[in-house]
């Protein structure tokens, strides 16, 4: 292991991503990038851009992350998604806590700003979306749930305030897709630990106070039409993980 920073990311066909993910943290001393099945141009992108890459199954987020962040050979690690970038305020401060010019922490946070179709939500529970993804190795590893993994720190944590920009959902049709993945994990979960009936009126409950909580309580409304649906969108998200969880897949 040697001083400077590794960058570790996971891919799977993130031709529309990857080159922009990669440009933002080129002052990196070295890319891992660890492919599961890419059948576009993600790992010629990642060649051309000079990345260690490591191709394997897919074992889950969790495991594939936790892979990931173990190729890395040098002192500071940062767990970067495909479809995300630095800004240039937060490359500005990893390089001040890689060099030493900051310091008083083994792992950090920093705020996650979110694209939606054409817009940076920063209302409605969207922003700031505290993520945790540069650590020392060995300050910390991702947990193992099927859904919204995140690193488990070994201790405290401090921020930076740069954004992670996250360019997620390129249209509505993209998070529905996602969401429609993401509700079958989530309603995976709840079966294990044994819910599974929701009645229809506690159902209507659940999915109106989600609506409230992201447009109203949580000011998604200040992000005009584009709020409005977000917070739909999360209701929906309710809806789907409660119907799942009483009917899944296999017929219930």
């Amino acid at each position: 292991m040697s001083k400077g920073l590794s960058v570790a990311i996971i891919t799977k066909n993130e031709e529309k991503h990857l080159a922009r993910a990669l440009e933002s943290v080129r002052f990196a001393d070295e890319i891992v990038v660890v492919d599961s099945g890419s059948t576009d141009a993600t790992l010629a992108i990642a060649r051309d851009n000079g990345c260690r890459i490591f191709e394997r199954d897919w074992p889950g987020y969790g495991a594939q992350k936790n892979f990931a962040l173990e190729q890395a050979s040098h002192d500071w690690v940062l767990s970067l998604d495909a479809d995300e970038a630095l800004s240039r305020e937060l490359s500005g401060e990893v390089h001040e806590v890689v060099s030493g010019e900051k310091s008083g922490y083994q792992i950090y946070s920093f705020p996650r700003l979110t694209h939606f179709v054409d817009r940076w939500m920063r209302h409605g529970g969207w922003y700031p979306d505290w993520q945790i993804r540069l650590l020392r190795r060995g300050a910390g590893r991702y947990n193992d749930r099927p859904v919204h993994e995140a690193i488990v720190p070994q201790g405290p944590v401090g921020r930076l305030s740069g954004d992670l920009l996250h360019y997620s959902y390129e249209s509505v049709e993209d998070y529905v897709g996602r969401m429609n993945t993401y509700s079958r994990l989530a309603a995976e979960i709840q079966i294990k630990h044994g819910r599974r009936r929701v009645g229809a009126s506690s159902l209507a409950g659940a999915v109106a106070r989600k609506f409230l909580e992201v447009y109203i309580y949580k000011r998604g409304f200040l992000d005009g039409r584009h709020g409005f649906v977000a917070a739909g969108l999360a209701a929906c998200g309710v809806f789907l993980r409660q119907a799942k969880t009483r009917w899944p897949e296999e017929g219930g």
